[in-house]
């Protein structure tokens, strides 16, 4: 038990390493194509890597209906309305706040499990979700040095605004995790559980595309060399990371 203990723990952070490196191969391409557009691309590369993966692998196999009902409706909350929060968030205040703001979605996912699923919250894990919260407050508010002009610490709107679409990116993904615990809790393929979340996200982002066609279309026309910035996001992120996660 100790052992699946540590390597969860580790799976978690390769998924935190990972998560933490994405805005930043991401920030420059998002910021120019539209965060949908952007989101969009990733989801359908990432699933599509995933799906001939896991065909060539041990296939489809480990999740009965109900289970997929959760995987789905994780994938909608987690991936459609939070992956779509964050990179919104990203193009107003950049990928640094954007991403400290982000990692608030532990802190509120051991929360929620305390509420919905009964798990116990100890000392220790309010001592460190307190010290997260004012962590990221402290470096949101205080981190900008004058002098830096970089164009990933320009604000491009409101403050107040990338901060809000920042938090709820963390709680939607928190939900989202938490939601696709129930079918996850048996032993199912974490691969399978991550590209099953991913396909309901890219068919969400293709459908809301067809509903609100000028909010979500691209800015501009992706080059070679932009997909290739797609797929290696979609690889770190989405591929490799969710992985990890649905694993942890």
């Amino acid at each position: 038990m100790d052992n699946t203990l540590n390597i969860a723990c580790l799976a978690a952070l390769g998924t935190a390493f990972c998560w933490g490196l994405s805005p930043l191969i991401s920030a420059n391409l998002s910021a120019r194509i539209g965060a949908f557009g952007f989101v969009r691309w990733r989801m359908w590369t990432s699933f599509i890597l995933l799906s001939v993966i896991i065909t060539l692998g041990n296939g489809w196999q480990g999740y009965g209906r109900d289970d997929l009902v959760w995987l789905v409706l994780s994938g909608f909350i987690g991936l459609f309305v939070g992956d779509t929060l964050l990179f919104a968030s990203m193009n107003v205040i950049g990928p640094r706040r954007a991403s400290i703001l982000f990692a608030t979605n532990a802190a509120m996912a051991a929360g929620l499990a305390a509420l919905v699923f009964g798990e116990v919250v100890t000392l220790t894990m309010v001592a460190a979700i307190a010290c997260v919260t004012v962590g990221v407050m402290l470096a949101i508010f205080f981190g900008k040095n004058r002098d830096n002009q970089h164009r990933w610490e320009m604000n491009r709107g409101l403050l107040s605004v990338g901060v809000g679409l920042g938090v709820l990116a963390a709680l939607a993904q928190a939900v989202g995790s938490l939601a696709a615990k129930p079918a996850l809790v048996n032993g199912g393929d974490p691969m399978v559980a991550a590209a099953i979340r991913l396909g309901c996200a890219a068919l969400c982002h293709s459908l809301f595309r067809l509903v609100r066609p000028t909010m979500t279309k691209c800015h501009e026309r992706l080059s070679l060399r932009d997909l290739g910035w797609v797929c290696l996001s979609s690889f770190n992120a989405m591929a490799l990371g969710m992985t990890l996660l649905m694993f942890a």
